[in-house]
């Protein structure tokens, strides 16, 4: 009996371990607080962490309509979101997290320089 009681003992004392690691690995890789302050900011922490590591989300550029596209696959695959979270995640998103470029137009390759 006291055989079983010690195996149960150590097995269970392996899961907990195993989950506090993975959760203290988790979330030391991810620095503290690296969203933008916006509406949709507590929103994403809330629907987008509870699948992702915020480094899912921050090391993503994408245009609005391709944030649209992959909320919208999220809510079809369980994201917990209400139509209009789904809107104020988008806008968080596209103008938070959009492509590099998209601030400054880029001159085409054979454009001289500007006269000063």
């Amino acid at each position: 009996m006291a055989i079983v009681l010690c195996w149960v003992c150590l097995i269970g004392g392996a899961a907990v371990s195993s989950a506090a690691l993975t959760e203290s690995a988790r979330t030391q890789t991810q620095p503290s607080d690296p969203l933008p302050n916006g509406a949709g900011k507590p929103i994403v922490l809330r629907a987008c962490t509870a699948c992702h590591t915020l480094t899912v989300i921050t090391t993503r550029r994408a245009s609005q309509a391709e944030w649209a596209k992959t909320v919208d696959d999220m809510v079809n695959r369980g994201a917990d979101l209400s139509d209009d979270d789904i809107d104020k995640v988008i806008d968080y998103l596209s103008t938070n997290f959009k492509p590099i470029d998209s601030d400054s137009k880029q001159p085409a390759a054979n454009t001289p320089p500007p006269r000063k």
